[in-house]
C-alpha cells in the first residue's frame, strides 16, 4: 500500500513536516537528561577531556587532534543518516524525527522564564543555580541584574543557534542536515574555546560551526532590524567596533531594540573574559526579560511568514517550469 504523504509535492511535504515539528517542539516537554543530544554532548566531552588535556602537545597538534575528533564523531552520524534516508520506506517520518531532535530549544525559554519568576520572589541563589545549568560561565557571584542579563543573553543566543540555524539547515538539506548542524554546534559547546584546555583543540569545530551559522544569523538579524528593531538595532550595531562576531551582532540587534545593555565581561574558570558591551548604558531589568520573550515570539512569527513565502514562491516557480 502506497503512503499517501509521498503523493504530496516535495515542497508541500517539507513545509508540512516543518510546521508539525515546530508545533510538537512547542508542546512536548522532552526531558533534557533523556534527549539524544545530551548523550552525544557527553560523548564529545569525554573524548575532548581525554584528548585535549595533553599539555605536551603543540597548538598545531591540538588542532589536528580536534579535527580528527570532529571527523570520528561526525562521520558515523552522517553515514547513518544517509543510510536511513536512502533505504527508509517512510522517509518523511525520519526527516521530521531528525528535525525534532535537532530543534531542541524550548527548554531554554522555559528555564529563562523560570529564572525571572524566581528572581521576582527574591530567590537569587536558586535563580543562579538554574542559570548555571544552562551556561558555561560562572554564576555563583552574579548579582540580580547580572543574572537577568546573563539569562537574557543565553535566551537570545540559543534562540539563534538552536532554532534559527536549525531551521535554516532543514530548508537547505532536510532533517539530516539540521541534525548534522546541531551535532557540530553541540561539539563546539562541549569543546568551548573559552576553556583553556580547548583553546586550540576546539578551533576546527568552532570554525565549522561559525561558517554554518554565518548566513542564517545575518538573515535573522537583518529581518529583525527591518521589522521589530528599527532604529534601535541599527544604532546598536553601528556602535560595535572592529570585526563583528555572530555573538556581538545578535546581542547588539536585540539590546538596541530593548534599549538596554547586554554583553560585557564574564568569568570562565576563574578567568575574566572581556566581551563587547552592546546596546545602551541602561542595565536590563525583569521587565526587559519579559519584553524579550514577546520580541522572540514576534520574530518567530516573522521568520515563519518569510519561510512560508519562500515555500510558496518555490512551489509556484516549480509548477510554472513543469507546465
Amino acid at each position: 500500500m502506497m503512503d499517501p504523504l509521498t503523493q504530496l509535492h516535495p515542497v508541500l511535504l517539507s513545509a508540512a513536516i516543518l510546521v508539525l515539528v515546530i508545533l510538537l517542539e512547542l508542546n512536548i516537554n522532552w526531558n533534557e537528561k533523556s534527549h539524544p543530544l545530551t548523550l552525544f554532548r557527553l560523548i564529545a566531552k569525554a573524548m575532548g577531556d581525554k584528548t585535549a588535556n595533553n599539555k605536551g602537545r603543540s597548538g598545531l597538534q591540538q588542532k589536528t587532534s580536534g579535527s580528527i575528533a570532529l571527523f570520528v564523531l561526525l562521520m558515523p552520524i552522517i553515514i547513518l543518516l544517509a543510510t536511513i534516508n536512502l533505504f527508509a520506506e517512510y522517509q518523511w517520518f525520519f526527516d521530521g524525527f531528525f528535525l525534532l531532535i535537532a530543534l531542541n530549544h524550548q527548554y531554554i525559554s522555559r528555564r529563562s522564564e523560570q529564572i525571572i519568576k524566581v528572581l521576582k520572589s527574591e530567590k537569587r541563589a536558586l535563580a543562579r543555580n538554574i542559570l548555571g545549568s544552562m551556561v558555561l560561565r560562572q554564576t555563583e557571584n552574579l548579582s540580580k541584574v547580572g543574572t537577568v542579563k546573563a539569562s537574557m543573553e543565553t535566551r537570545i543566543l540559543r534562540f539563534h543557534y538552536q532554532y534559527v540555524c536549525v531551521i535554516f539547515w532543514y530548508l537547505i538539506l532536510g532533517g539530516a542536515g539540521a541534525l548534522i548542524y546541531r551535532c557540530c554546534y553541540e561539539m563546539s559547546q562541549a569543546w568551548n574555546l573559552k576553556q583553556k584546555h580547548y583553546q586550540e583543540f576546539g578551533k576546527p569545530v568552532a570554525w565549522l560551526t561559525l561558517m554554518m551559522q554565518w548566513v542564517p544569523i545575518r538573515i535573522s538579524t537583518l529581518l529583525f532590524t527591518l521589522t521589530l528593531g528599527l532604529s534601535g538595532s541599527i544604532q546598536a550595531v553601528k556602535r560595535l567596533s572592529g570585526k563583528v562576531s555572530n555573538h556581538s551582532l545578535i546581542l547588539a540587534t536585540f539590546a538596541g531594540a530593548l534599549k538596554c545593555e547586554l554583553g560585557g565581561p564574564a568569568f570562565y574558570n576563574d578567568k575574566k573574559i572581556r566581551l563587547p558591551k552592546c546596546g545602551t548604558d541602561t542595565l536590563p531589568s525583569a521587565e526587559d526579560a519579559r519584553r524579550l520573550g514577546i520580541l522572540i515570539i514576534q520574530h518567530q512569527i516573522l521568520l515563519g511568514m518569510l519561510t512560508f513565502l519562500g515555500y510558496t514562491s518555490f512551489y509556484f516557480l516549480y509548477q510554472s517550469v513543469v507546465v
